[in-house]
């Protein structure tokens, strides 16, 4: 079995030739696609930390808890703001 680092650069240029979809059991459970296709899906371009929060969260079906809920607007993520009930 080949290690996530040793596969990166592979997964990598691959994606870079459009989005790849990674299956679980035979169904689609992960897209891998480049960061400017990222922007481009959700409108608006972000920085990478809110970038890199926003896709672990939908990966792993996650709710991100933040004041600054409207730079996650557009992405598909669940937020709550815990100051707004």
């Amino acid at each position: 079995m080949t290690g996530f680092p040793a596969a990166s650069s592979k997964a990598k240029k691959t994606a870079r030739a459009g989005p790849v979809i990674i299956e679980d059991r035979g169904k689609p459970s992960h897209v891998l696609m480049t960061y400017s296709e990222f922007e481009c899906l959700t409108g608006k371009r972000r920085n990478e930390a809110d970038a890199l929060i926003a896709s672990t969260a939908l990966v792993h079906n996650l709710v991100v808890v933040t004041r600054s809920v409207r730079d996650f607007d557009g992405t598909g993520v669940v937020v709550v703001d815990p100051w707004h009930g």
